[in-house]
């Protein structure tokens, strides 16, 4: 995806998994796979998607009762989502400024080398569960 792509998304579905596999690393789940016995994908429902991550371990849910991982709208999942940058090369700032509008939340991950800053990253909306994800995916995606 090109940046512009990137900083168009609107929160949902779309944005929350590609975060989840581009940024957590994470894998889609799909029935057949092996990732779920065919009981646990029967209570699922049709159209429910999880993710796990390297120790199988469930990091999103579904309507009946899984936890819900949704980084472009909650806060906590958001915050995960800026816990996978190792702080030794990413610093991050939040923002927060008003327009007419509304206030507006700004989020910022720059990259550095010990020696030089390799890359500076942001985004900014009304939401700041949205902000963080755009700009994580940005970092994550975007030489």
């Amino acid at each position: 995806m090109t940046r512009d792509e990137i900083l168009s998304m609107e929160a949902g579905r779309e944005l929350d998994a590609l975060v989840a596999t581009e940024v957590m690393g994470w894998a889609k789940c799909v029935p057949g796979t092996g990732w779920l016995l065919d009981e646990e994908w029967k209570k699922l429902g049709e159209g429910e998607v999880f993710w796990y991550n390297s120790l199988g371990l469930i990091s999103a849910a579904n309507k009946n009762g899984y936890r819900m991982w949704r980084p472009s709208y909650d806060i906590a999942a958001a915050m995960q989502v800026l816990d996978t940058f190792d702080r030794r090369e990413w610093d991050i700032a939040i923002t927060s400024y008003t327009e007419d509008e509304g206030e507006i939340w700004g989020c910022e991950l720059h990259h550095y080398s010990e020696k030089e800053h390799l890359g500076w990253y942001a985004a900014s909306d009304a939401s700041l569960p949205k902000a963080i994800s755009i700009t994580a995916l940005l970092a994550k995606m975007q030489p």
